[in-house]
Formats: structure tokens, C-alpha cells, sequence
């Protein structure tokens, strides 16, 4: 048993954002159908390292686990002819299209909203339906959204070395829909999810938003969680970098009386500071150790490579083997009843067109036919 057993969506989305929203419903026990044009894949099969056996990059391994591929060309009448049909028995569609491209194919919300009522339709964009029409990258909108503006220094500020708007708009995606389907389960109806990649931002930004709205001083460095306090702080040790996330003042001061440097307590900003980077440039691992049993907010700044083999990635089941070899990060939901899993791996080019169309009730010479007119691949 699936929490999501029984719906299916359909996956018109590109790259990654959007994907990785259909795949966490896939993960949850969606039955995703992700439709790519013959002609045009999904950029993302050639984003990223190859992963296992498959030929597909990492991130379009990360982003389409647990799909169906249907290849079909939505320009052609017959493309939109064999779309239809698969609507009439569609839970959720998602599309990421550029402004424009479901007008011209007839496949906005309100053109498909009377003919299937019980359709949650999910538009994903880098700004919003009805916003701006530009295109933008993460480094676009964390620019925009501020989040730059928290990282690095003034002088050099510098873009986060993830992707934060793209999963957190992914997540305004999966988090829409999910409440999209609840309230269809009471009134009978779909309806629009506007998710976008600047929204998803923002959230990210939530602390230093309530502090800005408040009239707080929310510049550089200014907020106790920017990471530049004494008690909130990385600092290099004799072996690497640790950090202290001694936020309260009980803990800091628990932390101080630990080390025997209450002293400092009273002491400006920048004389604390100094005092605690010569404490930790003389500590090596064993010593670091005992601050972390001791349970002091002190933890090591891993690498990529060291925090990917965490024990912590699987005790939850994080980290997830794919049926075509190799690894990748699972779902971040925890379910005690209806748990998440990777049941299939990624899907080739148009692996299960046959086999959807056979559903849909086309016969072996009509899927012939429609191959031979690019409608399907």
C-alpha cells in the first residue's frame, strides 16, 4: 500500500525542479507518466555524470526514478488526440512550459478545466503564472530573492553552492498538489497550483524575512543565525573546520564553561571571536570529539563525499540502491504505514509508449502508424 495508490500524473515538465516534484509523488505511489517530445528529450538526460548502468546523467536519474515515458508529440493533431484520452483518466498534470507554448497547444487550465473537472493542474515557473515571463536559473532567483545577499561577504558575495530555489520550488510544487488532491477528495474538484522557483526562494529565507517585517536589522552578518556571531560561528581546527550552533545564550554559556572561558563572556564581539578561533586552532579530531559527546552544539563540517556517507543517510533509507546500479537520494518522507520507495528505475526515450497506448485501446498497427507519422517514438 501506497500513499498515493491510484493516482496518476502526468509529467510535462523539463530539466529538474519540476521533475523532481513528479518524482517525489512517484515515490510516494504515483503512477507517473512523463511525456517527452520525439524530437526534443529532456535536456537533463545529458546533465550530470552517468549514473549505474544507464546512459541517462545524474540529475535526470535523481529527477525521473519510479516513471513511465510515454514519447509523443503534442504539436500533431493525432499527438494531442492520444494526450486527451490519457486526461480523461489524469489526477494531476504538470507542465513547466515557457509562456505562450499551453496556449498554443490548447492546454492551459482553463482550456482543459471543463472537459475534466476533477484535474489538479500544476504550472511551474521560474516567477509564477502571470508574473514575468523571463527566463532564470537558480543563481537568477537567488540573486533576486536575497539569498545571495546572505552569503559570502559584502565585498564578495557569493551564490550558495546548492540548488536551494529549485528543491524548495519543487517542494511548493509537491505540497500544492498533495493539498490540491485533499480538497478534491471533500468538493469533487481539481484546480490550478501555481508553484514557482521565486516563491520557493523566499521560504528559504523565511527567518530573515520575519526579521526584515519586523524591523530588525537584517544586514550582513546582523542576525544572530547569519553565521557570523561568536556563538554561531565556523571555526578552523588543527584538522579541518568545526560548527558552533551555541544560538541561546544557556548554551553558549554551557559551552564556555566547558572549555573554561567564561571570561570572554562580557567581552566585545570581535575579542570573542578571536579568543574562540585560537581555542579551536588548537584542537585536534580527539578533542573535537569530546565537545560533540558532550553534546555541545559542536558538529565537523563534512564534505560532500564525507556527509554522503553518513550512517544517518541510512537509517531512513535516504540513500536508495536504483534497480540499474548505483545510488540516489530517496524521498525525505517518513511514513510509518505507506512508506516511500524506488520501485522502477529511470525510463529510456519512449520506454513505455506501447504499452500506454495498448491501454488506451490503439491497436499494434495503429501504434505502427502513429510511428510512422512522428506522432510517437
Amino acid at each position: 500500500m501506497t500513499s498515493l495508490n491510484g493516482i496518476r500524473v502526468l509529467d510535462l515538465s523539463a530539466v529538474f525542479p519540476f521533475p523532481m516534484a513528479a518524482a517525489y509523488l512517484a515515490d510516494l505511489g504515483a503512477d507517473v507518466i512523463k511525456i517527452e517530445n520525439p524530437r526534443l528529450p529532456d535536456p537533463s538526460r545529458k546533465m550530470g555524470s552517468p549514473s549505474g548502468s544507464t546512459h541517462d546523467g545524474s540529475i535526470f536519474v535523481l529527477a525521473n526514478r519510479n516513471k513511465r515515458c510515454l514519447s509523443l508529440n503534442l504539436k500533431r493533431p493525432r499527438g494531442m488526440e492520444v494526450f486527451k484520452k490519457l486526461l480523461a483518466n489524469t489526477d494531476v498534470l504538470i507542465e513547466s512550459f515557457l509562456p505562450g507554448t499551453t496556449s498554443r497547444l490548447g492546454i492551459t487550465y482553463d482550456d482543459l478545466r471543463d472537459s475534466f473537472p476533477r484535474l489538479v493542474y500544476c504550472h511551474g515557473s521560474p516567477y509564477g503564472y502571470g508574473q514575468s515571463s523571463r527566463p532564470a536559473h537558480e543563481i537568477n532567483i537567488a540573486a533576486e530573492a536575497g539569498l545571495i545577499a546572505t552569503t559570502g561577504t559584502a565585498s564578495t558575495p557569493v551564490p550558495p553552492g546548492f540548488q536551494p530555489s529549485d528543491v524548495a520550488g519543487a517542494f511548493c510544487a509537491v505540497g500544492g498538489i498533495l493539498a490540491a488532491l485533499l480538497a478534491r477528495h471533500q468538493t469533487g474538484r481539481g484546480q490550478f497550483v501555481n508553484a514557482s522557483l521565486f516563491d520557493g526562494a523566499m521560504s528559504m529565507l523565511s527567518l530573515v524575512a520575519a526579521e526584515h517585517l519586523a524591523g530588525g536589522n537584517t544586514d550582513r552578518g546582523k542576525m544572530d543565525v547569519s553565521g557570523m556571531a561568536p556563538g554561531y560561528r565556523v571555526y578552523q581546527t588543527r584538522e579541518g573546520f568545526i560548527a558552533l550552533g551555541t544560538l541561546e545564550d544557556a548554551a553558549y554559556e554551557k559551552f564556555l564553561n566547558y572549555i573554561d572561558r567564561k571570561h570572554i563572556k562580557n567581552m566585545p564581539e570581535e575579542s570573542q571571536i578571536a579568543e574562540l578561533s585560537r581555542y579551536f586552532l588548537d584542537c585536534d579530531s580527539s578533542s573535537i570529539q569530546r565537545l560533540i559527546d558532550a553534546e555541545l552544539l559542536v558538529s565537523r563540517v563534512n564534505s560532500v563525499a564525507e556527509a554522503m556517507t553518513s550512517a544517518r543517510l541510512r537509517t531512513p533509507t535516504l540513500l536508495q540502491r536504483m534497480p540499474q546500479g548505483g545510488e540516489t537520494l530517496g524521498a525525505p518522507f517518513h511514513l510509518s504505514e505507506t512508506p516511500v520507495s524506488i520501485r522502477s528505475g529511470v525510463p529510456e526515450r519512449g520506454e513505455h509508449t506501447r504499452d500506454i497506448l495498448k491501454t488506451l485501446g490503439y491497436s499494434q498497427a495503429e501504434y505502427e502508424e502513429l510511428q510512422n507519422e512522428g506522432v510517437v517514438a
